[in-house]
């Protein structure tokens, strides 16, 4: 039986595709975008978040916690077993262990629940992250099953897998959103800790597919927010097979908090939004490049 590692099934979005649908996030992700707005996705294990803002002082946690210290629970700390006991105990959701192992009937039960929707509304289910790619086998079983219960299947994905893998599951798949942050191999590795070049031909496959997709950019202050680099993006998509369409989407740092509760460092603390004329003005620059822009 093929098991996946999940941290979250969310019903009712709108913003991940087609209407209604469900979103199934996938634990784990081989880029490191400092901008993520799911750092807790990166890991494809568990991982501990602690909300201090939430502790009511009970000490239970220190009660239950196999490596306490001096009355504290060892949480985010180096010899954190990420057991999930203080997660267990605490009711005031303080302490929370995220992540969860699933096989694809009980996902199923989970999402079909909501087909009706789907139905009304020409939605679906889909499977986000951390990147669902890297779970392939889970994935393309999980799709299959879908589909094979008349659910609209869709992925978003930032395509940073072989090609074989991509192949893999696109028969079960109904439609695809896949990022495109910049053109420059060397600014890519710079600011997401991976290559793009594999990402660039995986889009290049899929736009020779009959798979709807669309791509999409994070405009990033201090990354991608200049009329060159969100050009080069506009020619790079122009030039490719069927035309897909491009959606620019602005930064903004409403997940500053999901990086204090793991204790790490937010690096897009302080930068601002870009304005809606900001936008505009980078929409523009790719249309100058030839590329299809969604329209807000």
């Amino acid at each position: 039986m093929t098991y996946g590692m999940l941290f979250q099934l969310q019903h009712f979005s709108i913003h991940d595709g087609p209407g209604i649908r469900t979103t199934v996030f996938f634990k784990g992700c081989n880029l490191r975008c400092w901008w993520c707005h799911n750092p807790e996705s990166w890991d494809k294990g568990f991982t501990m978040q602690l909300f201090p803002q939430k502790c009511i002082g009970c000490g239970t946690c220190a009660a239950v916690c196999p490596e306490a210290f001096e009355g504290h629970s060892a949480i985010l700390s180096d010899v954190c077993r990420k057991c999930g006991k203080c997660a267990e105990e605490c009711y005031a959701e303080a302490s929370v262990r995220t992540g969860k192992s699933y096989t694809v009937d009980e996902v199923l039960s989970e999402v079909l629940r909501d087909k009706a929707a789907y139905d009304r509304s020409g939605g679906g289910v889909t499977c986000s992250g951390g990147e669902p790619l890297l779970q392939i086998d889970f994935l393309t079983e999980l799709c299959k099953a879908l589909q094979e219960n008349g659910v609209h299947t869709a992925i978003e994905t930032a395509l940073c897998v072989p090609k074989e893998t991509l192949l893999r599951v696109l028969p079960y798949v109904n439609y695809v959103m896949c990022d495109i942050k910049c053109v420059d191999d060397r600014k890519h590795r710079e600011h997401t800790g991976a290559s793009n070049r594999q990402i660039l031909e995986n889009i290049r496959t899929l736009c020779e597919s009959s798979i709807p997709m669309l791509l999409r950019t994070p405009v990033i202050p201090g990354f991608n927010d200049d009329e060159e680099s969100i050009g080069e993006i506009g020619r790079f998509v122009s030039s490719l097979p069927g035309k897909p369409k491009l959606e620019l989407l602005p930064f903004h740092g409403i997940c500053a908090g999901k990086y204090e509760s793991m204790g790490m460092v937010y690096r897009g603390k302080g930068l601002k939004t870009p304005s809606p004329e900001r936008m505009k003005e980078l929409e523009n620059a790719a249309r100058r490049e030839g590329a299809a822009i969604i329209e807000k």
